[in-house]
């Protein structure tokens, strides 16, 4: 079996969502609805992006487009841990 270290980004919030109407989920709830025990958050340019860091191993860098999420990687990232 291939192990290896998955670090995936996904966007959690954008700044413009902060600038417009009330967003129909608050950040809080974002969280508790698609949050993991494995999930993380950092600010990058004033963006909140949630991420995993599982296995060990090489590190390979999964990254979703934009008409999806970080679930994308779930089946596959359950491979190859």
């Amino acid at each position: 079996m291939m192990r290896a270290a998955i670090l995936a980004l996904a966007l959690l919030a954008a700044p413009v969502a902060a600038q417009t109407a009330s967003p129909h989920l608050t950040i809080a709830e974002l969280r508790a609805k698609y949050g993991d025990s494995a999930s993380r958050y950092m600010d990058i340019g004033g963006m909140e992006i949630r991420y995993k860091d599982e296995g060990k191993g090489p590190v390979l860098l999964l990254i979703h487009g934009s008409q999806s999420s970080l679930a994308t990687w779930d089946k596959i990232a359950d491979k190859l841990l």
